[in-house]
């Protein structure tokens, strides 16, 4: 097993090392100038960027998933883009405060991209649109935003992985339903074959549409984690939040206060076998507070 083990991975490295040489020499070949780059983290893209960098070429990039205030740890540094563009484009001058805090506190001996501020926000845009929604005052329908059900193991979030969230969900779903609320499973889009029949006969509905297409259906959105892009775009939204966080969620200290007044946050604890545990009444009750008046102080500060 080791054998084969060391063997896949040394395969990896080889078709790794060949896509990144032919990369570069297309590229200096060609002189293709500055690259925009998004989705920072996929391995596939990090080798087509280190080959423009090392052309001699500047790349651009731009922060995953609408995560103007949902991060604070050196995943941010390592997977998304800080250490291996050149520029990082953020969307708000506390995003950029916050984001400049991070690399101060890990960059260690590491030469990171300069954070920039685009000049013109769309989420202010998009935040004044989605405001005109009806405002909820009764919650009767909830959303449950479904997990990535991928392989991957995250080290800054060992416990937060499908199995985790895969036993997290069902058991949300259990507490919902016996409350009395209908239930609409939000199924992540790249994981549908992942989920297929899991949640029949659980919930009342199963969307794959576009988040956005769809929230306005239900009166609450409830998330099992805040590492979506899903998230951002609610907090821009009228629409009732609830969010369950663990502790290896790592938050700056003023974005989780600021955060607080707009989504209730229900503490969830894990166990030695990563099992994520919750209060159920704690939940109801983040259910019916998360109506009582929503304060957007977070999104002034750090999307706008």
């Amino acid at each position: 097993d080791r054998v084969f083990f060391i063997d896949e991975i040394d395969e990896i490295f080889q078709k790794s090392n060949n896509y990144f040489l032919k990369n570069l020499k297309f590229i200096k070949k060609h002189k293709l100038g500055t690259l925009l780059a998004i989705g920072l983290g996929s391995p596939l893209h990090r080798t087509l960027i280190a080959a423009w960098r090392m052309s001699g070429q500047k790349v651009v990039g731009f922060s995953h998933g609408n995560n103007y205030a949902t991060h604070f740890d050196d995943i941010l540094i390592e997977h998304d883009g800080l250490s291996i563009t050149s520029e990082v484009i953020v969307s708000s001058q506390g995003q950029k405060l916050m984001l400049q805090e991070l690399v101060d506190r890990y960059r260690h001996k590491l030469k990171i991209a300069e954070i920039n501020v685009v000049k013109d926000s769309h989420y202010k845009r998009l935040f004044s649109q989605l405001q005109k929604k009806n405002v909820i005052k009764k919650i009767k329908k909830i959303m449950l935003i479904g997990f990535p059900m991928n392989s991957f193991i995250y080290p800054h979030i060992p416990s937060n992985h499908s199995f985790s969230n895969l036993r997290l969900e069902l058991n949300m779903v259990k507490c919902l339903k016996n409350y009395g609320y209908k239930v609409v499973y939000k199924a992540h889009p790249d994981r549908l074959d992942e989920v297929s029949g899991v949640f029949d006969g659980r919930v009342d509905e199963i969307v794959t549409d576009p988040f956005e297409d769809v929230y306005d259906s239900v009166d609450c959105v409830v998330f099992g984690h805040s590492s979506t892009t899903t998230f951002g775009f609610c907090l821009l939204t009228n629409k009732p939040m609830v969010l369950i966080s663990t502790k290896d969620i790592v938050w700056h200290s003023n974005t989780k206060s600021l955060l607080e007044k707009r989504c209730r946050i229900v503490n969830a604890e894990v166990n030695n076998n990563d099992e994520i545990n919750f209060d159920e009444l704690e939940l109801k009750k983040a259910i019916d507070d998360s109506v009582e008046q929503l304060n957007y102080e977070i999104l002034q500060k750090y999307a706008f």
